[in-house]
């Protein structure tokens, strides 16, 4: 038996039914049929619990302690200690995800002196309460073991306790005390920006080609960005993985056709396993076409209508291509349009004299036209062939991505598919030969301001690849938004942070009240703080709010950018409900199990959590209603709906996951008795 994961009250069992990796919800009908065949007899409920686990892929049950109710600390206890480390926690929890940590020597070295010494003393373990018997430390007092048991690393009293780790306080810090919190990334709201106070994404190439026992291969060096970014970036291929430590993430990058590189084909649901892509499609979280603006002026002057050669050049030197571009080359040779092949697929001409054939926009330069052949059609592969026939000034004839319009100027390129044959396309083009005019028409576009469509849809290439990888994966971790068209974090519809009213009541992100009563029949509590201001920095001052003149105590709490609630009762009261009102346009409240509930509209959602089994209801579009009896946690996470990928919005966010994580198995705590 697991050791109490969530310490509180007897009914503090984390999960009812849970998922995390294949994450389904719940179906309430399987529920309600469950439930009902628990009435027939002993051997058919075990039955239809065996067909639910089943079916449904997601129940995982944990043994609840029975010691006294956690705090503001929210640090669990239990009266047995489950003594197996030398086993990954991972295997025991398999809806754990195994993330990747990319540890030193020393952080080795730290974790196994921990695992020993626990095993060396595990006989000598009791749980404490960190806003209880824990504190304080003094050089006489005994140590504190602390244990998280999820792979997330966390954070209590400034010092890093390790996902699936270990940690002995010998001495807490000055600044920790009762009131002092664990936090996952943040000891309050993040910052939308990072800033020193958050800790930078780490992103590192091909891991498996790395050697993870040696330091050296696990340095990583700062990349300009304007959030905290720092890369290995040392082996990288025509097709790396790039891992996010810290996380389940891997990032498929490469400037490859789909069409040579199956592996760079976006699927739409490969998010739900964690993987995601920085590749040439715009479907991609993170898209890298060959486009930038640092590389290709492409408005520059056209080249000279009366000097340059009346006919077209011709560049490759893939010659079995899969778009079979080789069959329209021999289609136009037949033709009386000039064309000069200067490399190795249908090599028939010299560079003209003076020109080096190495400087390929010297060479184009010399023609009117390119063709600007792809050696694959797929969607949004457009590469140096087109961008770089734009910058010598050339008119390109284009072969290619399908949807090749959506990518430039207009009238900038002449487009095959405009012709029903190839003799019709050399035809055209003999014309432009003749036509000044007609020819120049094709160049008007560089007198003027470039397209605004053009502009922004190129706009986010003015940052790297590798800054906006690191973008992507903090908007990801902190529950920012991601504009996927810019490449940029911005704030949520409501952004991450928690605010109070005059009264101490939150007004932000949501608003709080206070009721006595049941059903319809509800009137307002007296609620009384010890400040009147409004304000969005909370303290220790200002987080506690009196309701009902004593009969309960709320504490409020904003790490990580989520609001916390700990509720604590001073006698046997048990008419209090918690309103929370919002402005999502949503009446229909999803109960992923008794202690999880959703409510969520087209652009938000919200996410209720509560230590024990509550019962939630709607009372209109956006409020919500539950009864509250101390001592309990309740926490609300408010974030925007993912609608870039396919079915996101029925399924955990990373950022929400690892809330729920937090908040379901908050860290153990152990007095090390006699050491």
């Amino acid at each position: 038996m697991v050791a109490a994961i969530i310490g509180g009250t007897k009914n503090d069992n984390p999960f009812q039914v849970r998922r995390y990796r294949a994450r389904r919800r719940l179906n309430n009908n399987t529920e309600a049929r469950i439930t009902s065949s628990f009435r027939l007899c002993s051997l058919m409920k075990l039955l239809v619990l065996l067909i639910a686990a089943l079916s449904v892929q997601q129940t995982l049950r944990f043994a609840g302690g029975h010691g006294a109710s956690t705090g503001p600390n929210q640090i669990a206890t239990s009266p047995s200690v489950q003594l197996e480390l030398e086993k990954p926690l991972r295997a025991k929890y398999p809806a754990f995800k195994k993330i990747f940590k990319a540890k030193t020597a020393v952080q080795r070295e730290s974790t196994q002196r921990s695992r020993q010494e626990f095993q060396h003393v595990q006989d000598k373990l009791r749980p404490c309460h960190l806003e209880g018997d824990c504190l304080p430390l003094s050089p006489s007092s005994d140590p504190i073991f602390v244990r998280n048991v999820i792979p997330q690393n966390r954070f209590l009293c400034g010092q890093l306790i390790p996902g699936n780790g270990i940690f002995v306080f010998r001495r807490f810090p000055k600044a920790c005390s009762r009131n002092t919190r664990s936090h996952v990334f943040s000891p309050g709201p993040p910052t939308l920006s990072g800033g020193n106070e958050m800790p930078p994404i780490d992103l590192f190439w091909n891991v498996n080609s790395l050697r993870l026992d040696k330091d050296d291969e696990l340095e990583t060096v700062s990349f300009p960005c304007s959030i905290p970014c720092r890369t290995n970036r040392k082996a990288v291929g025509i097709v790396s993985t790039v891992s996010v430590k810290d996380t389940p993430w891997e990032i498929l990058s490469t400037m490859e056709g789909e069409a040579y590189f199956s592996q760079a084909k976006i699927k739409p649901d490969a998010y739900q396993n964690d993987q995601f892509y920085a590749t040439t499609s715009f479907k991609s979280e993170i898209p890298m076409p060959y486009f930038s603006w640092s590389e290709y002026k492409i408005n520059n002057p056209p080249v000279d209508f009366d000097t340059s050669i009346k006919g077209a050049l011709f560049l490759a030197n893939n010659c079995n291509s899969i778009s079979d571009r080789e069959s329209l080359i021999e289609e136009l040779l037949q033709t009386s349009l000039r064309i000069d092949a200067l490399s190795g697929c249908f090599h028939n001409s010299q560079p003209p004299p003076g020109v080096d054939l190495s400087n390929s926009t010297q060479v184009q330069q010399q023609y009117l036209f390119y063709l600007a052949f792809e050696n694959q059609k797929t969607e949004d592969y457009v590469t140096e062939k087109l961008w770089g026939s734009l910058r010598a000034g050339t008119l390109p004839v284009y072969f290619g991505a399908p949807n090749i319009r959506d990518h430039v100027p207009p009238k900038s390129v002449i487009f095959v598919d405009d012709f029903h044959t190839s003799r019709d396309l050399a035809d055209y083009l003999i014309l432009l030969t003749k036509d000044k005019s007609l020819y120049e028409s094709y160049h008007t576009w560089r007198y003027a301001d470039l397209d605004e469509s053009f502009m922004k849809k190129y706009d986010f290439t003015k940052v790297h690849s590798t800054c906006r990888m690191c973008k992507f994966s903090y908007a990801m971790k902190h529950g920012f938004r991601f504009d996927y068209r810019s490449q940029e974090v911005q704030q949520p519809r409501f952004p991450r942070k928690t605010c109070r009213n005059k009264l101490g009541l939150v007004g932000y992100p949501f608003k709080e009240y206070w009721l006595s009563g049941t059903g319809a029949s509800t009137s307002a509590v007296h609620v009384e703080s010890r400040e009147n201001t409004k304000t969005c920095m909370l303290n220790n001052d200002n987080r506690v709010l009196t309701i009902a003149r004593g009969a309960a105590y709320r504490f409020v709490y904003d790490q990580d950018g989520v609001t916390d609630f700990v509720i604590n009762g001073m006698g046997n009261r048990t008419d209090l409900e918690l309103r929370i009102e919002t402005e999502i346009s949503s009446d229909s409240l999803v109960h992923i199990n008794t202690q999880e509930h959703w409510l969520q509209d087209a652009s938000t959602r919200l996410t209720i959590l509560a230590s024990k089994e509550v019962r939630v209801s709607v009372r209109k579009k956006g409020m919500v209603q539950l009864p509250v009896q101390p001592p309990i946690r309740i926490r609300v996470i408010v974030e925007d709906v993912d609608h870039f990928h396919k079915g996101a919005w029925k399924y955990h966010s990373y950022f929400g996951e690892v809330m729920v994580q937090d908040f379901f198995f908050p860290l153990e705590a152990y007095k090390i008795v006699g050491s």
